[in-house]
């Protein structure tokens, strides 16, 4: 103590808070309340920490909360720090921080990819030093689940060959593309997108119809292995497609598994044209094409190397001959045969297709015919000076043999030179053409005379058969002006005596055709009745 009865000394406190401080001596005693705050923010004593999920979900917003001591772990209670927050690990963010004047310091974010995120911070430049996962390291580890499935992805291998399997992974992924290893257990999945082969035979997945519902078993957000055996038998380019309730792959092009399948090995040959009915010894049009296949009919479009033969099977007449390239070789599994022909008619006729050990295929039944010949019209007409008038035969198609047809000929026209000069004989169609014409010469008589008529009728075909047009009518018509009649005089006279009076009518031109003409007796001084004559009208 000093004379003046004081002591002065340094006490050191550092737990903020209200505090009283007593003073003794001997047997008196003194007191007095202080409070004591805070210091300033130390960053190695300040604690980082994720409290709002903990752990997280993917997808779903994380709450960082940065608390401030000084150096004797002192909660502050006021802001003011500079805090800089950094997320690393499975996600990376540098979110805004919100000063909240207490102490404390938050910031938000939203992680997508499941894992583990290092959260750390500096507060006024230092890193700081404590955390509240437990390590007291400065960085606290944030685990980030995936959330629920949100689609699923179907793989497997890209290319298969019709009648293989293939094992296809079901994978079910959240809406930020992590495996949602929440999805487990056995699901009822229903398979899209492969076909039915040409045969019939549909896919399927394991034993169950591709299109209908069976159960995959899943253990943290993928199949098991084996439970999701394809086996698809129809050629093509396909995308395979899975969906279980509101979840599927549909979403995206990437979700489904892109597939193409093959066709099988050769097994079996199918016409694809069937042989037409055609004219003998003339190429089976359209050209006949012939499929090679695989056992579920898929046709073999990889297949440029198959030789394939056709030859007759059913034979009408006996000994018809099929010409014309064969065998073909197969071009993207079909061989094409554009120059075969048979001889001989026949209804009925069927070719064998063949190749090696494959199933032999079998046409559709067909007729080989005669070409048919006939007049292109049944009637035709022309004026007397119109010469030649020629009528035209025609042939259905095209001949490799000359075709003849006999003709006659009947009409009210007279040939040998009198109204026309045509003979009845034979018309030809030579090899290679379709039509000819029997030509009449007509004559430019001068009679007056009615309409005439030739009729010309074919019979006795060679090399073809009669059509339907087998009568031709040609009509010639009369050019010439009727003739005029009238009294060759206007007048005569003679004797009593002189008996009969002959009153002479003349026609401009002769004519093939009697003219006759009306008259009458009028006027005049004579009297008829026998009085003077005897004449009556006619």
């Amino acid at each position: 103590l000093t004379d003046d009865g004081t002591w002065t000394g340094n006490i050191t406190l550092s737990l903020a808070g209200s505090r009283t401080i007593t003073a003794t001596n001997n047997a008196k005693t003194g007191n007095d309340a202080i409070t004591i705050t805070a210091g300033a923010a130390s960053a190695p004593d300040a604690s980082i920490s994720a409290v709002s999920p903990s752990p997280a979900t993917a997808g779903s917003s994380v709450t960082i909360t940065v608390t401030a001591y000084d150096e004797f772990q002192n909660a502050l209670a006021s802001g003011g720090a500079t805090v800089v927050i950094n997320v690393g690990g499975a996600n990376t963010a540098a979110p805004s921080v919100t000063d909240n004047s207490d102490g404390t310091y938050t910031a938000t974010y939203t992680p997508t990819a499941s894992g583990t995120d290092n959260i750390t911070g500096t507060i006024n430049g230092p890193a700081i030093g404590t955390d509240g996962d437990g390590t007291s390291d400065g960085t606290y580890n944030l685990t980030v689940n995936p959330g629920a499935a949100s689609y699923l992805k179907v793989t497997g291998t890209a290319s298969m060959t019709a009648g293989a399997t293939n094992e296809l992974t079901i994978t079910a992924y959240d809406a930020s593309n992590n495996v949602a290893t929440a999805y487990t257990g056995v699901k009822s999945l229903t398979f899209s997108g492969p076909g039915t082969a040409p045969d019939s035979t549909g896919p399927r997945v394991e034993t169950t119809a591709i299109g209908t519902a069976f159960n995959v078993t899943f253990t943290a957000g993928v199949s098991v292995a084996d439970a999701a055996t394809l086996t698809a038998y129809k050629a093509e380019s396909i995308s395979v497609d899975v969906t279980e309730g509101s979840i599927n792959s549909t979403g995206d092009a990437s979700y489904d598994l892109d597939l193409t399948v093959s066709e099988g090995s050769a097994n079996n040959l199918a016409y694809n044209q069937h042989p037409t009915n055609t004219v003998a010894d003339l190429p089976l049009t359209p050209a006949i094409t012939v499929q090679v296949r695989d056992q579920w009919n898929n046709v073999r479009i990889s297949d440029s190397n198959t030789s394939v033969g056709i030859a007759i099977n059913t034979n009408p007449p006996g000994d018809g001959t099929l010409s014309g390239t064969t065998p073909q070789t197969a071009s993207s599994g079909i061989a094409t045969f554009g120059d075969l022909s048979i001889d001989k008619t026949g209804d009925g006729y069927t070719l064998d297709a063949t190749s090696g050990g494959l199933t032999t295929a079998t046409s559709s039944g067909f007729n080989i015919t005669s070409a048919t010949i006939q007049f292109t019209s049944t009637s035709s007409s022309g004026a007397e000076g119109t010469t030649p008038a020629n009528l035209e035969l025609t042939l259905s198609v095209v001949s490799v043999q000359d075709v003849t047809v006999d003709y006659a000929l009947s009409g009210t026209a007279t040939g040998s030179g009198t109204d026309y000069t045509l003979a009845a004989g034979t018309a030809i169609i030579t090899a290679g053409s379709t039509t000819t014409n029997i030509s009449a010469t007509i004559v430019d008589d001068s009679l007056v005379e009615a309409n005439e008529t030739i009729v010309v009728t074919i019979s006795n075909p060679t090399n073809a058969t009669l059509g339907t047009n087998t009568v031709h009518t040609y009509t010639i018509s009369d050019n010439d002006a009727s003739p005029t009649i009238q009294f060759t005089s206007a007048s005569s006279s003679g004797d009593e005596g002189t008996t009969p009076v002959n009153l002479e009518l003349t026609l401009s031109v002769v004519s093939a055709q009697d003219v006759s003409v009306d008259y009458a007796v009028t006027g005049g001084a004579a009297t008829g009745s026998g009085t003077d004559y005897t004449l009556t009208a006619g």
